[in-house]
């Protein structure tokens, strides 16, 4: 074996693999180079759509709380019940006597705003303001109710007369309190 066919042997074999493995390394830098360059621009593509996702949930919940502030007062305002009250008791033809406010309690999430309602009507015209109460698009509730049959005025001591509506039925006082929250947002 000669220099010169040892010299060949080794230059057609190690001359190529050092060949690939050079091209190998240089393909394997510039592809982890290019590679950590893609992955910057996903990550930042990701933080794009979370960001996107996070607005549209931030936009969501503000319409939410603009649907719930119209069912609650803004304020501990005592107005905003007695007239969402007054509203319904006179489509149910309920005749308030009177309206007593009563304290306002301080709640961790929210303040309760109460009132004491004197109303009279008959048994049907109370079910139905109460329904319209429990189905308003407010938030009020109803946390006591007493009814008492009114007697008719003029009559003497010895006989009581019950009083009657127009149509016949019973007329009783109910009293009434209804309850509201407004919360600290």
């Amino acid at each position: 074996m000669t220099i010169k066919s040892l010299y060949r042997k080794i230059h057609i074999v190690v001359f190529p693999a050092l060949l690939i493995f050079a091209f190998g390394w240089f393909y394997n830098v510039e592809f982890k180079a290019r590679l950590t360059a893609m992955d910057g621009i996903v990550d930042t593509i990701d933080k794009k759509r979370e960001l996107i996702k996070l607005y549209g949930q931030k936009v969501e919940l503000e319409a939410a709380l603009k649907n719930l502030s119209k069912s609650f007062p803004e304020s501990s305002d005592l107005n905003w019940l007695v007239t969402n009250i007054n509203q319904i008791a006179k489509k149910e033809a309920m005749d308030i006597i009177a309206i007593r406010p009563l304290p306002v309690e301080e709640g961790d999430f929210y303040t309760r705003i109460q009132a004491a309602l004197e109303l009279e009507g008959s048994y049907h015209q109370a079910g139905r303001l109460v329904a319209a109460i429990e189905s308003a698009a407010v938030f009020m509730q109803i946390t006591g109710v007493k009814a008492t049959p009114l007697y008719e005025k003029g009559v003497g001591s010895a006989s009581r007369v019950i009083a009657r509506t127009k149509n016949g039925e019973t007329l009783i006082q109910w009293q009434m309190v209804i309850t509201t929250i407004v919360p600290k947002i």
